[in-house]
């Protein structure tokens, strides 16, 4: 284990994380704290404490978003590849019939 220390809203923190996660935590809790900041200059009575959930609560509702999209977009690509699939097949089957076409035509040629 490693530890990281960082600071949100000014107040420091130090938290232990795996060993080779601390940019990837200290990136994070930046994100936070620019978040708590901003948050900070609207609800300038809010302790920490309720800044920090306000902005766990606005972080979670962006999360839950892009779920929403991600799921959207692959119900999208279900049905193009399933297009996809159909198409393929009208194709064949516009193929098959053009062949037979043919196939009639010149045996009403000959």
């Amino acid at each position: 284990m490693s530890r990281v220390d960082f600071s949100i809203n000014g107040k420091p923190y130090s938290v232990d994380c795996p060993m080779g996660q601390e940019a990837y935590i200290q990136s994070l809790a930046t994100i936070i704290n620019t978040k708590v900041g901003n948050l900070a200059m609207s609800f300038r009575e809010a302790d920490q404490e309720t800044l920090i959930l306000m902005a766990a609560i606005l972080t979670t509702g962006e999360l839950e978003k892009i779920k929403f999209r991600k799921d959207e977009l692959e119900n999208q690509r279900a049905k193009f590849t399933e297009n996809s699939a159909l198409e393929d097949e009208l194709a064949a089957t516009i193929s098959d019939l053009a062949a037979k076409v043919k196939s009639i035509a010149l045996k009403l040629e000959s």
